[in-house]
């Protein structure tokens, strides 16, 4: 029997709906998606509004279901604040349409810069504490009074890791410690 080969059967790629993933117009340089069946080479995307492959980002698929997407520098996100809707991906068979009856799925809600988010941190270099003693406050303006990210240098971790944010208010957070 002579085989031919009639075809090459590409697993459909998939994409995580996003849309309470916030990041900045210029302000936010990542954007991670998720999804599955993403491959490293031929990986083609549309956006709405429309973003241009090495020209608006550069594009790394860091898995089969992780890629990311750096900001080239001077270029946004979006001009005006709104949803940013991933329409297509083409992985090597065509451009497959995602979720075409609502015009893509949403990966990112992008919002307008603050000049640093209208965020600012007072620094108390001076405070000195144990881990055991519990609780720490950290004072500045402009916080989010139900939910805010915090990144730290040292690598200390949120959601009860290191932990946890239990008050908010726009001039501070209180972070109760988790016990050593």
């Amino acid at each position: 029997e002579d085989e031919k080969e009639v075809a090459k059967i590409i697993p459909t790629p998939t994409i995580k709906r996003a849309a309470d993933t916030v990041i900045y117009t210029m302000g936010t340089s990542k954007l991670v998606i998720n999804g599955t069946n993403f491959r490293p080479k031929e990986m083609e995307l549309m956006f709405d509004p429309p973003l241009v492959k090495d020209q608006d980002y550069i594009l790394s698929v860091k898995s089969s279901t992780s890629m990311v997407l750096t900001r080239t520098t001077n270029t946004k996100w979006r001009d005006e604040p709104g949803p940013l809707k991933l329409r297509r991906i083409n992985t090597g068979a065509g451009a497959l349409r995602i979720d075409p009856a609502f015009g893509g799925i949403v990966v990112a809600e992008v919002q307008a810069d603050l000049g640093a988010h209208g965020v600012t941190v007072e620094s108390t270099p001076d405070e000195k504490m144990y881990q055991s003693q519990g609780s720490l406050i950290i004072i500045g303006e402009g916080f989010n009074e139900t939910k805010n990210t915090l990144r730290f240098a040292n690598g200390l971790r949120g959601k009860g890791v290191n932990y946890t944010t239990t008050e908010h208010s726009k001039t501070q957070l209180k972070l109760e410690l988790a016990k050593k």
